[in-house]
């Protein structure tokens, strides 16, 4: 028997365009795994991981379309290069492709549906950090914003760009707390303008200005302090003016003018001040002969 008889053209097993092309949509080589080429399988999967490395590493948020243009055209791509394979082979009977359809429908849904919960991760952290940095807690809103700017980058929303001109406003804003809190109020004062100029739409607006009040009222109160203990220095009282014993006590009590008249006419009198008085108490003796 001819050896030629017992060779055979090995058949392929009939492979479905429907399904082969929504399972390359995921990018992971589903559809090539489908279509049973390996190398393919490993080009799709190491191009899409490249894809992803370099969107994040460039920022892809800055220029959002542009990427979005480029995963279109490499899923697409993949998509179409799936159909194409299938289509060389026979094609299965209607009741066998239902199965590889389904499968590969579940696998673009699932996708999908983990990129918009991803999305929507970004979206709450990013709104999160908003309401934290509008109480003016920069503590906590940092770190949101970072999350945005970081791990949620390639949601590729207008969030990512927003979070990080609010991260420097916190970055701004947080600076120069710390100096007034440390005593250094003239570099919180220049800071604080500068934050003013650079950006006046922020939301810790309010809270700028709640700190330069604060800087401003505590030069006026040091400045009336001052001016008072300047003031209180001027008005010191005079020296005690010299004082004599007064009547029968020996109490004192300063000696006011008297007129050079009344004193000699005193003077003559030769009796004691208390005795022409006729005062009980040694102080209204003393006022009444200040008084003669």
């Amino acid at each position: 028997m001819p050896a030629t008889e017992y060779l055979t053209t090995p058949t392929r097993t009939p492979r479905s365009a429907w399904a082969a092309a929504p399972a390359n949509l995921t990018g992971l080589g589903l559809g090539y795994a489908y279509l049973r080429r390996p190398l393919r399988v490993v080009a799709a999967v190491v191009g899409t991981l490249v894809l992803v490395v370099v969107a994040f590493v460039t920022d892809a948020s800055s220029a959002p379309w542009l990427w979005r243009a480029v995963a279109a055209v490499w899923l697409g791509a993949q998509a179409v290069d799936g159909a194409r394979i299938a289509r060389r082979g026979p094609r299965p009977a209607r009741g066998t492709a239902l199965l590889p359809v389904g499968v590969a429908a579940a696998a673009v849904t699932v996708l999908v549906a983990g990129y918009l919960g991803y999305v929507a991760a970004g979206r709450a952290t990013y709104a999160a950090a908003v309401g934290a940095q509008a109480e003016g807690d920069c503590a906590t809103a940092a770190p949101a914003f970072d999350a945005v700017t970081g791990r949620y980058r390639l949601t590729l929303a207008d969030d990512v760009p927003a979070a990080a001109a609010r991260r420097a406003e916190c970055a701004a804003y947080t600076a120069a707390s710390m100096a007034q809190d440390s005593g250094a109020v003239t570099v919180a004062e220049d800071a604080l303008r500068v934050f003013r100029r650079d950006h006046p739409g922020s939301v810790l607006m309010p809270h700028v200005d709640e700190r330069l009040a604060t800087i401003v009222l505590h030069r006026v109160d040091t400045a009336v302090a001052t001016l008072a203990g300047q003031t209180g220095a001027a008005r010191a009282p005079p020296s005690a003016r010299r004082s004599r014993p007064c009547c029968r006590s020996g109490a004192t009590s300063r000696a006011p003018r008297r007129r050079p008249g009344r004193r000699r006419r005193c003077r003559r009198s030769g009796s004691p001040p208390s005795a022409r008085s006729g005062m009980r108490s040694s102080a209204r003796c003393c006022r009444r002969w200040t008084t003669q």
